[in-house]
């Protein structure tokens, strides 16, 4: 790990994800973010908010859906959101 702008970064994640998440990304009125510590129920609450975004559609009928809905700006950036289906 190395520290990065006072964030403690795995460098296997690489910067251009982290920079783009501090400095460019740009908060929008249908964002809506999951923030839980590691390893306490993240994919969990994922599948939870997914259900209720997706008229009770479980997490297991379309995984590339559901991963493509929860993106993790830090790892994913730009790139991430860009694939992300906006709410209608």
């Amino acid at each position: 790990f190395e520290l990065v702008e006072g964030i403690w970064w795995g460098r296997e994640w690489g910067l251009e994800s982290l920079h783009y998440a501090l400095s460019s990304y740009q908060a929008r009125a249908d964002d809506l973010f999951i923030v839980t510590y590691p390893r306490s129920g993240t994919t969990w609450m994922q599948n939870v908010v997914y259900n209720l975004l997706n008229n009770g559609q479980s997490f297991d009928a379309n995984r590339t859906h559901f991963f493509k809905q929860n993106p993790q700006l830090e790892v994913d950036g730009e790139i991430g959101l860009n694939l992300l289906q906006r709410p209608g």
